[in-house]
């Protein structure tokens, strides 16, 4: 804009110096023409009409020419005005184009850091997954190791005891040492060892494949009074040397749905714990209930020791809690964790209710068939 006033203004004033030398240069003129006619004596014989005619032409030539240099002001302003529309227009298409540059740019700068957001959070997503897999690993492989040291306290600890004492028992029979009566007695009591170092073993070996490998889990439709006879069967000998009675309530007709190798896990710990902790002439009864949401509650109850709160509270952890009986019997402490974990897996739940002095029940659901 200041250059095209500028411009105008320079243009307007050659204009007006151009009229100025203009009637300049006519007026000088027309001096001239006068002294010329005066000189030639020509004016006096000039009439009033040709003075007027004269007079006449020399504006209307005037009036053209300022008319003439008014429409060549007039071109010179429309050009003007043309070259301030075309310098517009070039600085609005600048201005259009600096903005979809701008736009184009900003948008690239958006689609470049939406890029690098997804980056990162993809990148942050497989971090924690990696992590979490590191972290799962490092307990799997802590837990492991824990296993393999309980293992190997089991087997070097609890499992030696009775071995040892079968070696000591076995040294003094062929020494033949003893009287017969003494013999028959040993010989009793190395029976019952026996089976409950079996039963050791078993709890032992069927905890530690359970734990590395995994089991996997045949459920299949038993008489659940075949069950407590064979593991009375089992067990029988054990609780004659305490004068223990075993009681099976359970009725002919009564079927459950379950594992029957790992029901018969539980039901010989449950049992063979009820015999540790009973003293000489107790007794230990099996009892059933059916419940109204298609399960059997069985319930194993003994006449012992009992437990105290706090020690009720340590059953089925994983500090293998253990005590020794009232023979000064031996566990391992896993038999009530395979109880714990072979009754979840067939859908049931286990519990346990116990009175100092007065005698422990232990009852776990099962399938009704």
């Amino acid at each position: 804009d200041l250059v095209n006033r500028k411009r105008e203004k320079e243009f307007t004033k050659i204009i007006d110096d151009e009229e100025m030398k203009f009637l300049k240069l006519e007026n000088e003129t027309q001096k001239k023409e006068l002294e010329l006619l005066k000189s030639k004596h020509e004016i006096i014989t000039l009439s009033g009409e040709m003075k007027e005619l004269y007079t006449n032409m020399s504006k209307k030539e005037l009036i053209l020419r300022l008319k003439d240099q008014e429409a060549k002001s007039n071109g010179i302003a429309l050009e003007i005005e043309k070259n301030k529309r075309a310098h517009q227009e070039e600085i609005n298409e600048y201005i259009t184009y600096g903005s979809g540059i701008v736009i184009v740019s900003l948008l690239a700068l958006l689609a470049v850091g939406f890029w690098l957001y997804r980056y990162r959070v993809k990148t942050n997503n497989i971090l924690k997954i990696r992590n979490k897999e590191i972290w799962d690993q490092n307990i799997k492989i802590e837990y492991a190791n824990q296993t393999k040291d309980k293992l190997l306290s089991v087997l070097g600890h609890d499992l030696r005891g009775p071995f040892a004492t079968f070696k000591n028992l076995i040294q003094l029979l062929d020494m033949k040492v003893l009287t017969q009566e003494q013999t028959a007695e040993h010989i009793k009591g190395m029976n019952g060892l026996a089976e409950s170092t079996l039963l050791m073993l078993d709890n032992t070996l069927m905890w530690a494949r359970g734990q590395i490998n995994g089991e996997g889990m045949h459920q299949e439709k038993v008489l659940l009074i075949d069950l407590i006879k064979e593991t009375f069967n089992f067990l029988d000998q054990t609780a004659k040397m305490k004068k223990i009675a075993l009681l099976n309530n359970i009725p002919n007709d009564l079927y459950v749905l379950t594992d029957i190798n790992q029901i018969k896990i539980v039901l010989r710990n449950l049992v063979s714990n009820a015999i540790k902790f009973t003293p000489n002439d107790g007794q230990i009864q099996v009892n059933s209930t059916k419940q109204n949401n298609n399960l059997i509650l069985v319930s194993v109850t003994d006449t012992g020791v009992g437990m105290k709160s706090e020690d009720v509270n340590k059953l089925f952890t994983s500090e293998h809690f253990t005590k020794q009986g009232t023979k000064n019997e031996k566990g391992t402490g896993l038999g009530l964790l395979l109880c714990r974990d072979y009754v979840e897996a067939n859908g049931g739940k286990i519990e346990v209710s116990s009175e100092l002095n007065k005698g422990t029940t232990f009852a776990f659901t099962v399938k009704s068939a």
